[in-house]
């Protein structure tokens, strides 16, 4: 089933799994956990880098080409009103990324949603929220830009995130 922005699902009591079919390297997946005053929780609670998990998120290959996001309900601690899901470019815009999708699945449903890399220049785009409703937990589709990337996402949600991308060192040949 295709999605468009502003749609919601409800997600499996089960694991889900959020594959982020993105074209080429320079772009990370991050996920943020918010609490009910819309900041991070606690401060700088991201899944970013090195630190692939929260609770009842983790993230598979966060800086590469096709990165999984595996969503374990039961697991999302209570006091966390929300997790966004979010792309953002080391360089240059989202645009340059060109068109691609969001497959969401579980055992008994799939579906996608096409990421509109339309902005001229956001450098963040919010690819959705988990949240919980009515002890449902529910994903909304939102693709929202942000032009100033990362650092807005830092001055929107209270976060600390490095803005700059990860130095990686080759390893000496023996």
């Amino acid at each position: 089933m295709k999605l468009v922005p502003g749609q919601n699902i409800t997600l499996s009591a089960q694991a889900t799994l959020i594959r982020v079919k993105i074209p080429q390297q320079g772009y990370i997946i991050h996920a943020i956990a918010l609490g009910s005053d819309g900041k991070a929780v606690p401060a700088a609670a991201a899944a970013y880098y090195g630190r692939t998990g929260l609770p009842g998120l983790t993230l598979a290959k966060p800086a590469s080409a096709e990165p999984v996001v595996q969503v374990r309900p039961e697991d999302i601690p209570h006091g966390t009103e929300r997790m966004l899901l979010c792309l953002s470019a080391w360089s240059g815009f989202i645009s340059a990324a060109g068109k691609d999708a969001i497959e969401i699945a579980d055992d008994e449903k799939s579906y996608t949603a096409d990421i509109p890399f339309t902005g001229e220049y956001e450098r963040t785009l919010i690819l959705g929220e988990i949240y919980r409703r009515k002890g449902e937990i529910r994903f909304k589709i939102r693709m929202e830009g942000f032009k100033h990337g990362i650092e807005s996402l830092n001055q929107t949600y209270g976060l600390g995130l490095e803005t700059t991308p990860p130095v990686r060192l080759h390893s000496p040949q023996l």
